[in-house]
Protein backbone atom coordinates (compact mmCIF):
# COMPACT_ATOMS: atom_id res chain seq x y z
CA UNK A 1 0.00 0.00 0.00
CA UNK A 2 1.08 3.77 -0.59
CA UNK A 3 2.86 5.45 2.38
CA UNK A 4 0.89 7.49 5.04
CA UNK A 5 0.33 11.47 4.19
CA UNK A 6 2.24 13.90 5.49
CA UNK A 7 1.28 15.33 9.14
CA UNK A 8 -0.60 19.15 8.90
CA UNK A 9 1.14 22.29 9.54
CA UNK A 10 2.57 22.35 13.47
CA UNK A 11 -0.21 24.33 15.64
CA UNK A 12 -1.35 27.15 14.16
CA UNK A 13 -2.08 30.23 16.51
CA UNK A 14 -0.88 28.78 19.68
CA UNK A 15 -4.09 27.55 21.90
CA UNK A 16 -6.50 28.97 19.36
CA UNK A 17 -9.37 26.42 17.99
CA UNK A 18 -8.67 24.34 14.26
CA UNK A 19 -11.97 23.21 12.29
CA UNK A 20 -12.21 22.32 8.64
CA UNK A 21 -15.09 22.86 6.23
CA UNK A 22 -15.24 21.43 2.83
CA UNK A 23 -16.30 24.02 0.18
CA UNK A 24 -17.47 23.00 -3.43
CA UNK A 25 -14.81 24.42 -5.23
CA UNK A 26 -17.01 26.46 -7.41
CA UNK A 27 -18.41 28.46 -3.88
CA UNK A 28 -15.11 29.37 -2.95
CA UNK A 29 -15.58 32.38 -4.48
CA UNK A 30 -18.90 33.19 -2.45
CA UNK A 31 -17.24 32.63 0.82
CA UNK A 32 -14.43 35.12 0.13
CA UNK A 33 -16.86 37.82 -1.43
CA UNK A 34 -16.17 40.50 -3.80
CA UNK A 35 -12.41 41.85 -2.98
CA UNK A 36 -12.62 39.62 0.01
CA UNK A 37 -14.98 41.33 1.69
CA UNK A 38 -17.32 38.14 2.99
CA UNK A 39 -14.58 36.51 4.45
CA UNK A 40 -13.55 39.61 6.04
CA UNK A 41 -16.84 40.07 7.60
CA UNK A 42 -16.57 36.73 8.82
CA UNK A 43 -13.13 37.21 10.50
CA UNK A 44 -13.72 40.71 12.03
CA UNK A 45 -17.31 39.24 13.55
CA UNK A 46 -15.55 36.26 14.66
CA UNK A 47 -11.92 36.70 15.69
CA UNK A 48 -11.27 33.59 13.63
CA UNK A 49 -9.08 33.97 10.47
CA UNK A 50 -10.42 31.40 7.33
CA UNK A 51 -7.86 30.12 5.00
CA UNK A 52 -8.56 28.13 1.28
CA UNK A 53 -5.91 25.01 1.65
CA UNK A 54 -4.11 25.48 -1.32
CA UNK A 55 -5.18 21.62 -2.35
CA UNK A 56 -2.71 20.23 -4.86
CA UNK A 57 -5.59 17.97 -5.82
CA UNK A 58 -7.78 18.86 -8.47
CA UNK A 59 -10.97 18.17 -6.90
CA UNK A 60 -14.43 19.28 -6.52
CA UNK A 61 -14.32 20.13 -3.18
CA UNK A 62 -11.35 22.80 -1.38
CA UNK A 63 -10.88 22.83 2.21
CA UNK A 64 -11.55 26.28 4.19
CA UNK A 65 -9.45 25.76 7.01
CA UNK A 66 -10.49 28.07 10.24
CA UNK A 67 -8.31 28.95 13.19
CA UNK A 68 -9.34 31.18 16.26
CA UNK A 69 -10.56 31.43 19.47
CA UNK A 70 -12.57 27.86 19.62
CA UNK A 71 -15.70 29.69 21.00
CA UNK A 72 -15.71 32.24 17.68
CA UNK A 73 -14.88 28.95 15.62
CA UNK A 74 -18.92 27.50 15.64
CA UNK A 75 -20.46 31.17 14.56
CA UNK A 76 -17.71 31.41 11.76
CA UNK A 77 -19.01 27.88 10.78
CA UNK A 78 -22.48 28.85 10.37
CA UNK A 79 -21.49 31.89 8.96
CA UNK A 80 -19.83 29.77 6.10
CA UNK A 81 -22.81 27.52 6.08
CA UNK A 82 -24.73 30.14 5.88
CA UNK A 83 -23.31 31.33 2.59
CA UNK A 84 -23.38 28.06 0.75
CA UNK A 85 -26.81 27.13 1.78
CA UNK A 86 -27.86 30.38 0.16
CA UNK A 87 -26.07 29.98 -2.59
CA UNK A 88 -27.10 26.58 -3.67
CA UNK A 89 -30.78 27.53 -3.68
CA UNK A 90 -29.99 30.77 -6.01
CA UNK A 91 -28.43 28.48 -7.85
CA UNK A 92 -30.92 25.85 -8.14
CA UNK A 93 -33.22 28.87 -10.06
CA UNK A 94 -35.31 28.41 -7.11
CA UNK A 95 -36.92 25.12 -8.32
CA UNK A 96 -38.20 24.18 -4.46
CA UNK A 97 -35.85 22.66 -2.30
CA UNK A 98 -34.47 19.37 -2.62
CA UNK A 99 -33.55 17.88 1.28
CA UNK A 100 -29.71 18.95 1.58
CA UNK A 101 -27.46 15.95 0.65
CA UNK A 102 -24.91 16.73 2.67
CA UNK A 103 -26.31 16.47 6.04
CA UNK A 104 -29.30 19.23 7.22
CA UNK A 105 -32.01 17.67 6.32
CA UNK A 106 -34.50 19.92 5.21
CA UNK A 107 -36.50 21.47 7.99
CA UNK A 108 -40.41 19.40 8.58
CA UNK A 109 -43.19 20.69 8.07
CA UNK A 110 -45.89 21.64 10.79
CA UNK A 111 -45.24 18.92 13.37
CA UNK A 112 -49.01 18.95 15.10
CA UNK A 113 -49.50 15.76 13.71
CA UNK A 114 -52.27 14.94 11.32
CA UNK A 115 -56.26 14.23 12.07
CA UNK A 116 -56.61 10.65 12.96
CA UNK A 117 -57.91 8.23 10.46
CA UNK A 118 -61.69 8.10 9.11
CA UNK A 119 -63.36 5.34 11.27
CA UNK A 120 -64.09 1.73 9.78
Amino acid sequence: GGGGGGGGPPGIGGGGGHMEIPVPREMVGMVIGRGGETIKKIQSETGVRIQFSQDPMPGPVRQAVLTGPPDGLPRARQMVTDILERAESNSRGGSGGGGGRMGGGGGGGSHSGGGGGGGG
